[in-house]
């Protein structure tokens, strides 16, 4: 895996933003920020105006987790479960490769990212997907600008593996209907 860009830093400017919620629990809300000593007044009063409700309690609670060495086990366990989603996913997935698809993203988090070919339209399978009760979402909104090439990022953390397997291969499905979109949609 490629090293954390924190690590990377030579001029003090890149701050490690994380949180626990899906780690433990979403309503935890409890997150943590890693950065330069210098940024430490900027970042300090910025939470002062935005966030005063600090979840004293909950910090408690996960700092006994994290000393007793109970939050390292539970790391463990559901690192285990979340990469049996992710290759449930990559596994049904994997026919479209040979298709010109693309994925990316399968070393990091509780997503992927599916690359579209140059034929098929993104908005157009957001839809289709959609009407056929799939949840996925366009990487467009995910750039500043223009994405260079269409994509969906594709969740797998909150499903079990048999609802995953489903979901995939009806988008698999819709992902084939779509082939052609794209030009006809430029036409």
């Amino acid at each position: 895996p490629l090293p954390a860009l924190y690590g990377l830093d030579r001029h003090g400017g890149v701050a490690y933003v994380g949180s626990f919620s899906d780690l433990l629990l979403p309503p935890l809300r409890v997150g943590y920020v890693v950065l330069p000593e210098s940024l430490v007044p900027v970042f300090t009063a910025a939470k002062w105006v935005v966030d005063r409700q600090t979840p004293t309690l909950e910090q408690q609670v996960l700092a006994a987790l994290l000393t007793s060495g109970q939050f390292a086990r539970h790391l463990r366990r559901v690192r285990r479960l979340y990469q049996a989603r992710r290759d449930a996913l990559l596994t049904v997935l994997q026919p479209l490769l040979a298709e010109g698809f693309t994925v990316s993203g399968q070393a990091a988090g509780l997503y992927v990212t599916l690359w579209l070919p140059p034929d098929v339209d993104e908005s157009q399978v957001v839809a289709a997907a959609a009407a056929q009760g799939l949840g996925v979402y366009p990487v467009g909104p995910c750039y500043a600008g223009r994405a260079a090439r269409g994509g969906l990022v594709l969740g797998f953390g909150a499903l079990t593996e048999d609802q995953i397997r489903t979901g995939a291969r009806r988008l698999v499905a819709v992902l084939r209907a779509c082939r052609g979109t794209r030009r006809a949609a430029a036409d």
